[in-house]
């Protein structure tokens, strides 16, 4: 679709010349205060008034009356005016001289002949300097295209300021601040009027284009350069934003933001947007346009032919976005008004931006199909929901649709899944609003709509706090109707009614009704372990064990731990009820202990027991009988009660001694553990050696029940040993290669010698102790060798610290009426003074009383 649109209206100023001018043709003109300047062929400066007009309070027009005239120059062509309003005079450039001319006759001016320059190739005027927080004015003329003067225009005061020289031909030059942008020859540059620093920005062959240069903003020019493309330059020389891509053959432009109007060769006139160089109108309805100017005072374009002045009267920013809506340029037309915030106050750009939000969004939605993008621009805009729940018919009772937009768009909504994607989108609109009223009509609009399309937000307790609860008890009929107890229960949970939204939960685990979108027991027993009425807590425990003991024991592993205790969530009391379901005992027990980590006799004991009931239990099934993974569960089983018992040390191990004496011949490990619990030493190593012949296991043992204690460690070690030589074990033979590798193991530190050698048979070889015995005497030497070196290093230390002392006692010093302490400043009224290692001398007291000296 074509971007074209009316940004500009057309309005006549000066139809034709009046009086004895009417065959002259126009070469200039300039604008100030109600008052237009004309230039003629013939060297005549024509002045009309200019008054504005609205027709029917809509269209603006001009209305022109000539106001005097005057030959200025015989017979030659006025080429530029422009008024200086600090001096009441125009600039009359014709024939390359520049000469002031009196506001009231329209003569040359006979004052500030400084301004009247000959031999000039261009000037530019710049009304509004500032130079030291001060408003001047500045004018830069150039003098046979090579030399720029520089002159600063005060209250009816002129100074020169300076002259600069330029490396070409000077065919334009425009100003912005203290920066001057020149094309010469062929390429443009910028020029620092303080530095007089010359940068070169763009070639260009002139032979090609005309160039053309206009101030934008502030220290920012925009010119016209190869390719048809209009560049931004900086002062600084950079471009900091895209180039607008405009059409061949443009000779001149103006700027008004956030346009530009471009004048072709051939007198077409075209505007593009600066933001996007997209081209938005066209004007081919004059012949020949020689002139085109902005001006400020008016916000408008003057353009003249050879006789006529028209003007370009810009419609207004949202009439233009209208256009755009209307060709459904959403984009273009969101981006045009919020490039133009600056032309409205505040309120009124807030109140424009949402109605423009608003039919954009119908817009995306209805004609391009763009939902997202439509749901995002009805929550920017904070539309009331309303407007599109009056859309959807049975919606909102007793209501009709009074809105422009909704009447035009709701035809749309006879399409099904037109209907359904609208709908979705309402309740977006409504669950992000921020501004929305939260009232019965909207809870009920709401929940409506969920229980036909967003079962997911009817299933959340997240989506029902941000409503108010009561309005959503009110609405509960809504819920029924539709079946969606699920929703109904967590209502009611959030009122705290949290009997009753158990028993609806209760009734669709038993399936006496029926939703498919409560999530099942595990929702139930979630929410039971976050409740805080106990006594309601106590009354769906029972139930729950009989379904799933496993899964009903979280009502109380998950309650937050800093949950108020109160006589009912006791653990005792907990552990009481829970004597009669297994599986919930262990599995409670089992989180106070390691989760909770409630070290306690009596919980240690009950998990431990609980857990040798367990393998009791697996090791009681008849062997016909037991399944085809009974040895692994059995062995895993062990294993972890292994672990349990080797890092538990707070229990009863007689009671569970007792408890596995049944089994004492398969759970022998078990066993061994148990006697090193209670420090039966002799008898866990007995089973270790003897019945499992696992002598590492048994070597592990000592080192580790030896508790770090040297003497401990010899002695559990000798035990070892003893068993390994016991003379009335039936197999002892077989002892005899463990009894010698722990003999001959590193482990010989940590035995008592001579009562190992007490114990070795009077039979034994010199050469089967021939490796233990050169250990031992290794052992022996290093162990000499050791003290000796010790012995050496503590003399040698002793010796040194003597000689310190002697050094330091040796040193004479003197203390004299002007020694003081080092930390009192006092001087000294005994014989008992400390000197420091420092040399600094200090009062005993005062070193008793400081642990840090203070060193001058």
């Amino acid at each position: 679709m074509s971007s074209l649109m009316k940004v500009f209206d057309l309005v006549p100023v000066v139809q034709q010349l009046d009086g004895n001018l009417r065959n002259s043709q126009i070469t200039c003109f300039t604008y100030s205060n109600t008052i237009l300047y004309i230039g003629t062929i013939d060297g005549h400066i024509l002045r009309y008034s200019i008054n504005k007009s609205n027709y029917l309070g809509e269209s603006i027009g001009f209305k022109s009356e000539l106001i005097d005239s005057n030959l200025v120059l015989q017979k030659k062509a006025i080429n530029s005016l422009t008024v200086v309003s600090k001096l009441q005079k125009i600039l009359c450039f014709s024939d390359s001289i520049l000469c002031p001319i009196n506001f009231e006759d329209l003569e040359p001016s006979s004052t500030f002949s400084i301004l009247k320059s000959k031999n000039v190739s261009c000037y530019y005027f710049n009304e509004k300097y500032i130079e030291n927080n001060s408003e001047i004015s500045i004018l830069c003329v150039c003098i046979r295209g090579r030399t720029v003067q520089i002159y600063f225009i005060r209250d009816e005061d002129v100074t020169f300021f300076k002259e600069i020289s330029l490396p070409g031909y000077c065919v334009q030059m425009v100003m912005n601040q203290n920066y001057i942008c020149a094309a010469c020859d062929n390429s443009y540059m910028i020029i620092n009027i303080l530095n007089l620093n010359i940068q070169v920005l763009f070639p260009y062959d002139p032979e090609q284009i005309d160039p053309f240069i206009q101030p934008y903003l502030q220290n920012e020019f925009l010119l016209n350069c190869p390719g048809d493309l209009g560049m931004f330059a900086t002062t600084e020389g950079h471009t900091t934003r895209p180039p607008v891509a405009w059409c061949p053959d443009v000779i001149k432009f103006q700027i008004i933001p956030p346009y530009v109007l471009c004048l072709k060769r051939d007198s077409q006139l075209k505007v593009y947007n600066l933001n996007d160089s997209k081209l938005r109108q066209e004007i081919n309805s004059f012949d020949t346009i020689r002139l085109i100017k902005h001006i400020n005072e008016e916000n408008c374009v003057l353009i003249s032919s050879f006789n006529e002045i028209y003007a370009f009267i810009s419609l207004g920013i949202v009439c233009q976005v209208e256009q755009l809506l209307d060709k459904n340029l959403v984009d273009d037309a969101l981006n045009l008004f919020e490039t133009s915030a600056s032309s409205f106050a505040a309120d009124e750009f807030e109140k424009q931006m949402k109605k423009i939000k608003i039919r954009a969004a119908f817009i995306e939605f209805f004609e391009n199909d763009n939902i997202s993008k439509s749901q995002n621009l009805f929550i920017e805009a904070n539309t009331d929901y309303k407007l599109l729940a009056l859309m959807i018919p049975d919606l909102i009772s007793n209501s009709n649709i009074s809105e422009e937009l909704s009447k035009k768009y709701v035809q749309y909504l006879k399409n099904e899944q037109k209907l359904i994607n609208f709908k979705n989108m309402l309740i977006e609109l409504m669950i992000k609003s921020k501004t929305v009223t939260k009232n019965e009509e909207y809870t009920s609009v709401l929940l409506k709509l969920c229980t036909e399309l967003r079962h997911d937000l009817l299933s959340s307790a997240d989506f029902y706090t941000t409503l108010p609860i009561k309005f959503c008890l009110q609405s509960m009929d809504i819920l029924k109707d539709a079946r969606k107890y699920h929703a109904t229960a967590l209502i009611k949970l959030l009122a705290g009614n949290h009997e009753e939204a158990f028993d609806i939960w209760k009734d669709l685990i038993e399936e006496k009704t029926n939703d498919d979108n409560f999530p099942g027991l595990d929702y139930l027993i979630e929410q039971l372990s976050k409740c805080n009425d106990h006594q309601v807590v106590w009354k769906y425990v029972d139930w729950a064990m009989k379904i799933d003991q496993a899964k009903a024991v979280q009502i109380f592993t998950n309650r937050e731990s800093d949950e108020l205790n109160s006589e009912r969530m006791r653990t005792e009391i907990i552990i009481e009820n829970l004597t009669k379901y297994k599986t919930a005992l262990f599995i409670y027990t089992d989180f106070l202990v390691n989760k909770k980590n409630l070290k306690n006799e009596k919980y240690m004991t009950l998990l431990i027991g609980m857990h040798l009931e367990k393998i009791i239990e697996l090791l009681r099934i008849p062997s016909d009988e037991r399944a085809s993974d009974w040895n692994s569960t059995v062995d895993k089983e062990r294993e972890g009660f292994q672990n349990l018992l080797e890092n538990s040390s707070n229990f009863k191990a007689q009671m569970i001694l007792a408890k596995l004496k049944e089994f004492e011949d398969i759970l022998q490990l078990e066993c061994a553990i148990l006697y090193g619990k209670i420090e039966e030493h002799e008898k866990a190593l007995k089973i270790l050696v003897y019945n499992l012949e696992d002598y590492v296991t048994a070597m592990n043992y000592c080192l580790k029940h030896s508790k770090e204690s040297m003497k401990n460690r010899k002695i559990l070690f000798n035990t070892l040993f003893s068993i390994y030589l016991n003379p009335s074990y039936k197999d002892k033979d077989k002892l005899l290669v463990p009894a010698l590798d722990l003999m001959n193991s590193n482990l010989i530190i940590y035995f008592d010698i001579p009562k190992l050698m007490e114990m070795i048979p009077s039979n034994w070889s010199i050469k089967v102790l021939g490796e233990f015995l050169a250990n031992v005497m290794h052992y022996n030497l290093s162990r000499k060798h050791s003290k000796l070196v010790e012995k050496n290093l503590a003399v040698t230390h002793k010796v040194n610290l003597k000689t310190s002392l002697f050094n330091i006692q040796k040193e004479q010093f003197y203390i004299d009426d002007d020694s003081v302490c080092c930390k009192c400043q006092k001087s000294f009224d005994s014989t008992l003074i400390i000197r420091l290692p420092n040399g600094l001398l200090i009062h005993k007291s005062c070193k008793n009383d400081s642990k840090s000296p203070r060193k001058n």
